[in-house]
């Protein structure tokens, strides 16, 4: 078998999974801990590659076709319940003889070997992680890999739950008995290869979130939540729009609603809920001020600028189209498609910038001296 294939695969899918579960892991991070600890990250992210590369390595690589049964001899075991039963393939593969020690570097050579060593170390690294990581004891972990063993195993008796018309890799016991050692063995060294690394509960001990700088990641995690939600708002007033105006009125009106709510949901609803959101209160954040006033007058100013930076000149370039197309000026796209792209990129400019930047802030939390602070 070819073990590199199935690790190469599960590296090649891997940020693909990584991006899919990052937003859930970082609004998870926020508000169990108040923060983003990086190493904790580190720890979870190489545990999601180990087990997608643990997974790719017992189904990897798969059949051609469906119809595997066609492939098969007739009286195709699927099955093998005779505990040990590795030791005498390797015996009989190797022709080693136990009672001479000379014998045994052919076992080195062989299929069978290499097969029980592979099952012994796949779920390896499963113990240590329980142990290191997850604090599970002696009892829990040799359950966890158990039954992530018999995962495995009934993965490849179904058949990839019944995706193949016959199961391509056979059950065996075999495997359960390795993988299980394997695990348990991982559990007694995690501490002797673990000893040097850090514990992320004593990373946590040294957060402080009454200095800590929420990260423009955090906010823009709750900026987009609350978008969201104001989208969903403007829904069924946009419909109704749509059924009394046409052309430029349409864009006219939808503007003026999305300032209407805009002034709801961030000036009315933050003033009243001490600077909290929705979507600052999924990442466990709120507004606070210099001064600690929280002024409606700033509110305003500050939501003002970032609608402005967000919508205000895509908005603009919006209008101004429909007023050209309304007086035949049909040659002007190129221009606003150009203004545009310059728009974009230097908004992406200056988002790099203020993100790799020392304050972190952006101008409409600088002119209303208005920022983010971790919400205990």
């Amino acid at each position: 078998m070819n073990y590199l294939y199935p690790i190469k695969m599960a590296i090649y899918t891997f940020p693909i999974v990584a991006f899919l579960i990052s937003l859930p892991f970082l609004i998870y991070q926020y508000r169990r801990y108040g923060y983003f600890n990086k190493f904790r990250a580190f720890i979870i992210y190489s545990f999601i590659l180990f087990l997608m590369c643990a997974y790719f390595l017992i189904i990897l690589p798969l059949p051609k076709t469906r119809d595997v049964l066609s492939m098969q001899r007739p009286g195709t075991q699927y099955t093998q319940f005779k505990p040990f039963n590795f030791i005498s393939d390797i015996a009989r593969e190797t022709k080693v003889n136990f009672d001479n020690p000379k014998t045994y570097l052919r076992m080195l050579k062989e299929r069978a070997f290499y097969q029980a060593l592979f099952n012994f170390f796949l779920l390896m690294p499963l113990g240590v992680y329980l142990r290191y990581h997850f604090k599970r004891n002696f009892k829990q972990t040799t359950i966890i890999v158990f039954f992530t063993s018999l995962f495995f195993e009934v993965t490849q008796i179904t058949a990839l739950y019944g995706y193949y018309n016959a199961p391509y890799r056979v059950f065996d016991v075999d495997d359960l008995i390795l993988n299980t050692a394997g695990g348990i063995l991982g559990y007694f060294i995690a501490q002797n290869i673990t000893r040097k690394l850090p514990h992320s509960e004593d990373i946590d001990k040294k957060f402080n979130a009454e200095i800590a700088t929420v990260s423009v990641i955090r906010r823009v995690i709750a900026f987009f939540i609350d978008s969201f939600i104001i989208e969903l708002m403007i829904i069924i007033p946009s419909i109704l729009l749509r059924s009394k105006f046409s052309g430029i009125k349409i864009n006219i009106a939808n503007t003026f609603i999305t300032i209407i709510f805009w002034y709801i949901y961030f000036v009315m609803i933050s003033k009243k809920k001490d600077g909290s959101t929705i979507g600052k209160r999924f990442v466990k954040i709120k507004l606070k001020r210099e001064d600690n006033i929280l002024t409606k007058k700033m509110l305003i100013i500050r939501y003002f600028i970032l609608y402005m930076l967000v919508y205000g000149i895509k908005g603009g370039i919006d209008l101004i189209s429909e007023l050209a197309y309304s007086y035949g000026y049909i040659n002007i796209d190129f221009i606003l498609d150009l203004i545009g792209i310059v728009y974009i990129i230097g908004l992406t400019i200056y988002f790099v910038s203020v993100t790799l930047g020392k304050e972190k802030l952006f101008i409409h939390e600088k002119i209303s001296r208005i920022k983010n602070v971790v919400s205990l």
